[in-house]
């Protein structure tokens, strides 16, 4: 196999270069995934191995240094001279990506080794010298060490010797997390964690996150907004939000926006890393990451990881605003992209509309480290007014249909059956079962009567219910 058609990618090579010279703390974050001689380059590589000297000596990694490093070696020549070096060192704006580059170049690297492997081998058998046990042993070898620079020969998470049925009953294995107050409820967003809420288009995810942020701001947390809405939307919801809680008790210069409209993800990125934050708002994944495709998890990938890298160096929580498909499915699927779209992040969670109007059910679809995925009803003042956590969605559901049905009966002066009663409720009723319990919740706190009463058997009988104010 010519070298010309072995797989490569210059411009994640000179990026990466480009990173060390723009941060001298970026090559601690790829050391661990590179060698020298992963470069397809081998000028890149002599670079790279400078740099790591320099690095390894405690001395900052610039253009004289590594020029210096190289000439000692006599390679500055070979490597382009101070001419390259400068080039690199202005070739992009941010180090935050630096991970990436440097795994599509481990990544790249090891398949040229595959392959390699396997055209030596190839040609070995064609030619008459094959030699099985060397060519096992070589096989076994490049494997081996595929495995192993790939994270596969990794040791595993759980102590050894534990059964599944004790990790998994092992609390002390479970992540400990810092939960951010949200609308005065725990449990929904993990401080320093990544999470996206998918919703359909004006169920409000983004006024959700607007009131949500507003203890964060009092708690010193300063919020960065990337944001598909403009500066005149936010002034005006700005109003409302200041109306509601207050103008001088929320410090509310600690929150920034940069309104993404008509501008690349790469500038969107660079301004976010001008900016100091503890929370980073994404609104919209579409609009500000800008995916090539919400269905190839790679491309997904690729457009979320300069920001989840640029969120992790600082420490920050991210919140990424992602819109439902059209279609309907069952938790993560009615997310435009589904897997793709969920993979990457920490926690899922969906805001979708509830029967009430001003009603909105905030829900878990994933939660790394096996916390429960929370379950909350949110009802929101007229318009933008403030939101309030009911309760736990399950709780509330079940209020609302006892206050339903004891409004039907107290309406009517007609004793009814409890098909009867559920046929009242409308088009889309709960199941028998779930309105007789009901019915009997609220015969149990005499808010209705049965017929016959609680306390006799109705075997073979039929039941009836009526409202009290029926009985003088």
């Amino acid at each position: 196999m010519s070298a010309k058609t072995l797989p490569h990618d210059l411009d994640a090579e000179q990026a990466l270069l480009s990173c060390l010279f723009i941060d001298t703390e970026a090559i601690d974050r790829v050391r661990d995934l590179l060698r020298p001689e992963d470069f397809y380059a081998e000028r890149n590589g002599r670079i790279f191995a400078a740099a790591t000297e320099l690095a390894d000596r405690g001395e900052a990694i610039d253009v004289l240094l590594v020029k210096i490093a190289l000439e000692r070696q006599e390679w500055l020549a070979k490597a382009g001279g101070v001419e390259y070096l400068a080039e690199l060192a202005q070739k992009i704006p941010t180090a935050v990506s630096v991970r990436h580059y440097a795994q599509v170049v481990q990544d790249l690297s090891l398949q040229r080794t595959l392959l390699q492997t396997g055209d030596a081998l190839v040609r070995s058998a064609s030619n008459g010298h094959f030699d099985r046990t060397s060519a096992l042993t070589e096989l076994e070898r490049v494997i081996a060490v595929t495995r192993q620079r790939s994270g596969f020969g990794s040791p595993a998470a759980a102590p050894p010797g534990m059964g599944m049925d004790q990790i998994l009953s092992a609390e002390e294995l479970m992540e400990p997390v810092s939960w951010l107050p949200f609308l005065g409820h725990d449990g929904v967003v993990v401080d320093g964690w990544s999470h996206v809420i998918g919703g359909y288009t004006g169920t409000g995810k983004s006024p959700l996150i607007k009131h949500a942020s507003v203890p964060w701001l009092r708690m010193g947390k300063r919020v960065l907004w990337v944001s598909e809405e403009n500066f005149k939307i936010w002034r005006d919801d700005g109003d409302v939000l200041r109306s509601i809680y207050g103008d001088t008790s929320v410090p509310w210069g600690n929150q920034r926006i940069i309104p993404a409209s008509g501008r690349s993800a790469s500038a969107l990125v660079k301004d976010a890393a001008a900016c100091r934050f503890d929370v980073l708002v994404i609104d919209t994944l579409r609009q500000v990451c800008k995916p090539v495709s919400e269905k190839d998890a790679a491309e997904v990938r690729v457009a979320l990881d300069p920001w989840l890298s640029l969120a992790g160096e600082r420490g920050a929580t991210v919140i990424v605003l992602h819109h439902h498909r059209k279609s309907e499915g069952e938790h993560g699927e009615r997310f435009a992209g589904s897997e793709a779209i969920l993979t990457p992040f920490d926690v899922a969670l969906e805001y979708k509309f509830a029967q009430k109007e001003n009603q909105r059910f905030l829900s878990g679809v994933r939660i790394r480290g096996g916390h429960p995925r929370p379950y909350l009803c949110v009802e929101r003042g007229s318009d933008f007014g403030q939101l309030l956590v009911l309760g736990e969605a399950g709780y509330v559901k079940t209020r609302e249909l006892d206050s339903l049905v004891a409004d039907i009966l107290e309406d009517t002066a007609e004793e009814l059956t409890t098909r009867e009663v559920r046929e009242a409720l409308g088009d889309k009723p709960p199941s028998l079962d779930t309105v007789e319990r009901s019915l009997i919740r609220l015969a149990r706190k005499e808010r209705i009567r049965r017929l016959p009463p609680l306390s006799e058997h109705v075997a073979g009988k039929v039941v009836k219910w009526r409202g009290v104010d029926l009985f003088g």
